[in-house]
């Protein structure tokens, strides 16, 4: 009752049942009873009592504080048995996020690997692209220590999304590389700078503008800054120091891997081109959601000396001979062969009654002088086969300048038939306009509409001849895709003049090569009549005497000649022949070549005519006969007969220019000028 609890005496004196419940005790008998300070209320976490100690954390990051917190309790606190301390909060909210983001990243650049993979088919393209990574992690790190922020969630967070911009800027920069080569630049350092050039703008606009949209993060001071600021901080950092490095480093390891994948190929000819981009791949749609052409959809528009470039890499014939200069180079093993060595063993009663044994090891060697002239004639063999080789290329080169020379020519007569056409065409309207004016009747109307029909139809067959030649060319460099020259205007071939072979010709260089192959057979064969020379070294016991050992040498001497004099008197007349040959050879070229000379002689007469007074001609005979017959000053027979008249003038300049241009280009095959 409200009376029985009015103060702490009521407390002290109430009574409290004994066991027997036949007596009552007062509880102060019990208990001391008092007023004493004590919590305002009891909290407890899976039934244990908790007492919670709050701290504002100012000036430094949550972890380092709490384990500074840590050490000291754990050095001077001794907790009673049952007690223990637990960090919770903010701290307990970090244990939880990097336990997350020790998973989450790794995934995360695992990911980001694949679908670099995907995007470039190749693995080590991948690798280095994914180099941005450290790079943009080295200016993340740096500007957090600058800007004295310490690591924490929201910095980790911004470092996965900088590794994924960073990669980015990378993957623009390769990708254009592979798009140049894919359009036949074929010159490494020239497609670097040129990618590099193009693609400068893109990344730095990649870079800025996420920059500029992180910067008012980094410096914000309102509710919610301390995580915005780090995050903001690491991405402009990164993004500054990957920029930077990623147009300086990714550019390089492009270069001495794709130099280093060019001379393997080069080297060893491989079949493994395409095998590694394409295992992943097949199933697979890209991440990226872009549809990839392939090459053989995209069209190559190549310069002359690109078309050469790609020739020389892709033709079976130039393959074939390089790899006839390794398997030479592999017989210079053979120069120096000792043969087999022969080794024995007998064991029985070869003495007496007593069992013997008998081990024999013995060596046959030709004449050192022998392996001398092996190891020369190698050396010129594999000279000849290196003479074979330039001779390919140089034939190689002459055919592939000369189509793609032709194929210009073409394309240039296809240009002044379709002015012709034009010409036509209009003349064909005007007359059909006088036709209807009754100023002119139904013949000239009907001349101008059957040569505009003719010239259409020279204009198709010229076409045809393009495309043809196109064809042709591309069948030279041997490639699947479409391929377009560069150059489209006709022009004459930069030529030095002179009139001799010079010692840079391969025809004669491999026939020079011949003699001295047949050379050093002959003196192999002269060799071989030197005897040859044997040593061995046994050991045995005979009649009990145990490990006798001794040694043998022996001589070969060739007593019946007459088979090895034979070898040698052919060898010698090979060498006669092949001198003999290259005289003849000599005679044919120098033939060959003073025709061609004299016909350079002959086309340069004729362009000078054509450059100084001809094109002047047709061009004044063009401009002239179209306004006098506009002007009804002509009629349509003498417009048609001097505008054929100018036409067959330009035509005949292109004839001579290429006729000129394919003389130098033989001129320059038979002195080795493409050497």
């Amino acid at each position: 009752a409200d009376r029985n609890r009015q103060s702490i005496d009521d407390l002290r004196n109430l009574f409290v049942d004994l066991p027997n419940a036949s007596f009552q005790i007062p509880l102060k008998e019990l208990a001391e009873i008092s007023y004493k300070p004590g919590p305002m209320q009891i909290s407890r976490d899976n039934t244990y009592r908790r007492v919670s100690v709050g701290v504002n954390v100012r000036g430094r990051d949550v972890e380092s504080m709490v384990e500074e917190v840590q050490l000291r309790l754990d050095a001077e606190l001794d907790l009673p048995d049952g007690y223990f301390i637990e960090y919770g909060g903010s701290f307990e909210n970090l244990k939880r996020a990097k336990e997350r983001l020790s998973i989450v990243v790794p995934i995360a650049l695992f990911l980001i690997f694949i679908l670099l993979y995907f995007a470039l088919r190749s693995v080590t393209q991948a690798t280095m692209i994914y180099m941005a990574v450290p790079l943009a992690a080295i200016g993340g790190i740096y500007f957090l220590a600058l800007r004295g922020m310490p690591f924490s969630i929201s910095a980790g967070v911004g470092f996965v999304v900088l590794f994924g911009v960073a990669v980015l800027n990378g993957l623009v920069l390769v990708s254009r590389f592979n798009s140049l080569k894919l359009e036949g630049m074929v010159n490494l350092k020239e497609r670097i700078l040129l990618a590099t050039e193009e693609r400068l703008r893109p990344i730095l606009l990649t870079a800025i503008a996420a920059i500029m949209g992180f910067m008012p993060m980094a410096i914000s001071a309102s509710a919610g800054a301390e995580v915005q600021r780090p995050l903001a901080t690491v991405v402009i950092g990164g993004l500054i120091s990957s920029t930077l490095l990623t147009l300086l480093v990714v550019p390089v390891l492009y270069y001495f891997v794709e130099n280093r994948s060019h001379k393997r190929k080069d080297k060893k000819t491989s079949k493994i081109n395409t095998a590694l981009t394409s295992i992943l791949l097949f199933g697979f749609i890209s991440f990226s959601g872009i549809n990839s052409v392939s090459a053989q959809e995209l069209p190559q528009k190549i310069t002359i000396d690109e078309a050469v470039a790609i020739a020389h890499e892709n033709n079976p014939t130039i393959k074939s001979a390089n790899l006839e200069i390794e398997k030479q180079q592999s017989l210079k093993k053979s120069a120096f062969d000792l043969g087999k060595t022969s080794i024995s063993y007998k064991e029985g009663e070869l003495n007496a009654p007593i069992t013997d044994f008998q081990w024999n090891i013995s060596q046959n060697f030709k004449f050192p002088t022998v392996y001398g002239s092996q190891s020369k004639l190698q050396k010129e063999r594999i000279a000849l086969s290196e003479a074979s080789f330039a001779l390919e290329k140089n034939a190689l080169e002459r055919n592939v300048r000369a189509a793609y020379m032709e194929l210009m020519y073409a394309k240039n007569k296809l240009i002044l038939i379709t002015y012709l056409e034009k010409e036509f065409q209009n003349f064909a309207n005007i007359a059909n306009k006088r036709f209807r004016s009754g100023e002119t009747n139904l013949i000239e109307k009907m001349s101008a509409e059957g040569k505009r029909e003719e010239i259409r139809l020279l204009r198709s067959e010229a076409n045809l001849d393009v495309e043809k030649l196109r064809k042709q060319l591309q069948l030279l460099l041997n490639v699947e895709n479409s391929i377009v020259i560069s150059d489209n205007v006709l022009q004459k071939e930069p030529f030095e003049e002179n009139n001799y072979l010079g010692d840079k010709n391969p025809i004669l260089n491999l026939q020079e090569q011949f003699i001295a192959v047949s050379e050093k057979e002959f003196k192999l064969e002269k060799a071989k009549f030197l005897p040859d020379l044997s040593a061995g070294y046994f050991t045995q016991q005979i009649e009990g005497v145990k490990n006798n050992t001794g040694f043998q040498v022996g001589v070969k001497v060739p007593l019946f000649f007459w088979s090895q004099k034979g070898k040698a008197q052919a060898a010698r007349k090979n060498s006669e022949i092949a001198q003999k040959n290259y005289e003849q050879t000599e005679l044919d070229l120098n033939a060959v070549l003073q025709g061609n000379l004299q016909d350079y002689e002959k086309h340069k007469a004729s362009l000078l005519y054509f450059e100084t007074k001809g094109l002047q001609l047709a061009d004044k005979l063009f401009s002239s006969t179209n306004k006098a017959y506009k002007a009804g000053e002509v009629g349509y027979v003498e417009y048609i007969a001097t505008l054929e008249q100018a036409v067959a003038i330009k035509r005949r300049y292109l004839e001579r220019l290429n006729q000129y241009n394919q003389t130098v280009n033989e001129i320059k095959y038979l002195t080795g000028k493409y050497n």
